[in-house]
């Protein structure tokens, strides 16, 4: 899921600047997105797999642990960006 997210976020830091630039997102989402896709791999298999072996509570804590920080950083870059859409739909409709 975390990919997704990336792609998100490179799509809106591409779309302010215009089209001309916008053509480059398309490789750049690519590129970010499969980094992350591998490095939440290879941080699942080290976490998980090499330190925590057999201890199923551990990596259950651990993976909660570390869920619950991408999910509160998620929410702060999101919430920056939905705030200037949700301004403008403000503006659009004139709502105060």
């Amino acid at each position: 899921m975390i990919w997704c997210l990336v792609t998100f976020v490179v799509q809106n830091l591409f779309q302010a600047p215009g089209p001309a630039i916008f053509e480059l997102y398309y490789p750049v989402a690519f590129i970010l997105a499969s980094l992350s896709r591998h490095g939440w791999v290879l941080l699942e298999r080290n976490l998980t797999h090499e330190s925590l072996l057999r201890r199923p509570l551990e990596t259950l804590l651990a993976n909660l642990g570390v869920s619950l920080v991408l999910i509160q950083l998620i929410r702060s870059i999101l919430n920056v960006m939905l705030n200037g859409i949700l301004s403008a739909v403000a503006d659009l409709f004139d709502w105060k």
